[in-house]
Parts: structure tokens; C-alpha cells; sequence
């Protein structure tokens, strides 16, 4: 049905995403709202503050799997001031097995050692050191830091797994704690383990 109604685009559709910024950063439905935030508890702020972006609208709600958008969904439902609420069953994780060429486009952004699943050719966003187009997450080497950043190869490469030249000084002088190199299991070898 949201496949269907997304095909027809009414003008008072709002596709919203409930998920936080690195998720959405890398992967999201076309045309859809995705609001910068960390941690889904700044989600009824972000709500609050826009109530106008929902006002007389059916709005379609995702979320990586469907828990999010249960709450999501059901705290849009008590503001009074939509036309409906409606959420993706299953969420992205669903959605995607039956259309993998519909409206979502990038990567999933899962919680496991995957990091993300890829849906379709589509790059959202680019490397955070040089810009270049890319969407594959690392986490700094640098343990006090382990910030989560997406980088290409060359900049991977170029910095050590290190998010920063400055992280990059730290590791080398051996100023801090690293932190073990992430190994990234090709779907293929989890299917076989299976």
C-alpha cells in the first residue's frame, strides 16, 4: 500500500524518516524528511518543533525494521494534526526484500557486523576527509575518539584508520589506546555460516 500510494505521490504526502542521521546518511527514500539527529530520543523534539511539516498530511513513517516507527508514529498520532499516520511494516528490512528497485535508495544502515547492506548503486554522501563519493562507515583506530566516519580507501589508507591527522599523531606517537582493526565479513561468508 505505501509502495503503491509513493507511486502515486499526493501532494500532501510527507515521507519521514525516523531513524538518526548516520543511518539516513547513507540511505533513505527519495523525497523523504530526515531530521539531523543523534539518538532517537531527540525524535519528539524534532517533531515539536516541526509541527508544520505534518499539519493535514498523510505521513509515512520508516524506520530500519518497524520498532522505531511504532513510537514514532504513535507520539505524531497524539499532536491531533495529521490526515494519517501510517508506518512501513517491517521497515526498510522488509520493504526493500519486496521492491529492491522501489523508492529507497543507498544503503540500509543495520545494527550487526554488516554495518550496512547495500540496496542499490546509489551513494548518498561522500568520504568525510576528501569528499569523494563514498558511504562505507570506520570507526577511528584512535580508542579514546572511535569516532564513527565514513571514509574511502585512499583516505583510510592515507591516515592509518584514523579519522584525523591529529588522531593519526596520537596513534603513532602511542599517546593512546588503539583499538582493534574492524574486519568486515562479506555477506556471502555470513550466508555460509548459516
Amino acid at each position: 500500500d505505501v509502495h503503491q500510494l509513493m507511486l502515486e505521490k499526493p501532494e500532501d504526502l510527507v515521507i519521514f524518516d525516523a531513524r538518526n542521521n548516520f543511518e539516513s546518511r547513507i540511505g533513505t527514500f527519495k523525497d523523504a524528511i530526515t531530521p539531523n539527529i543523534d539518538h532517537f530520543r531527540e525524535l519528539p523534539k524534532f517533531i515539536d518543533e516541526n509541527l508544520d511539516l505534518f499539519k493535514d498530511k498523510q505521513v509515512v513513517m520508516f524506520c530500519t525494521g518497524g520498532i522505531r516507527c511504532e513510537r514514532a508514529s504513535a507520539y505524531l498520532k497524539t499532536k491531533g494534526i495529521t490526515k494519517k499516520v501510517m508506518q512501513i511494516e517491517g521497515g526498510i528490512v522488509r520493504y526493500t526484500e519486496q521492491y529492491p528497485d522501489g523508492f529507497f535508495r543507498g544503503k540500509n544502515y543495520v545494527f550487526d557486523q554488516r554495518v550496512a547492506v547495500k540496496i542499490n548503486d546509489d551513494i548518498l554522501t561522500h568520504c568525510d576527509i576528501c569528499k569523494t563519493s563514498c558511504d562505507e562507515y570506520t570507526n577511528c583506530h584512535n580508542a579514546e575518539c572511535n569516532k564513527k566516519y565514513i571514509a574511502c580507501t585512499a583516505c583510510i589508507g592515507l591516515l592509518n584508520n584514523a579519522c584525523s591527522k591529529r588522531c593519526q599523531d596520537l596513534i603513532t606517537a602511542g599517546a593512546v589506546k588503539v583499538r582493534p582493526a574492524f574486519v568486515r565479513i562479506p555477506m556471502q561468508e555470513i550466508v555460509a555460516k548459516k
